[in-house]
């Protein structure tokens, strides 16, 4: 599975989560956009909704969910989704 830039951001005109346009265009954080894709890539998306979802209503429940695949990997857990 391919993942895809989860800060580009489609034409579909939806508001986004004021908090995901803050990351998205804070050049400060950079380097923390560059690890969220990365994690993305690794983690995978099953329902093809995160993107989406991390963009929109549900930027923490997304957010949150990258932070434990990123503490689970780190601690030696293999996710199987």
């Amino acid at each position: 599975m391919s993942a895809r830039d989860l800060f580009a951001v489609p034409r579909s005109g939806l508001p986004l989560h004021p908090q995901f346009e803050a990351l998205a265009s804070s050049s400060a954080h950079a380097k923390a956009r560059s690890l969220m894709n990365a994690l993305y890539a690794r983690m995978g998306d099953p329902d093809g909704n995160f993107p989406a979802d991390f963009q929109r209503d549900g930027f923490h429940s997304r957010l949150f969910e990258l932070a434990c695949f990123a503490y689970l990997e780190s601690s030696g857990f293999t996710c199987r989704r």
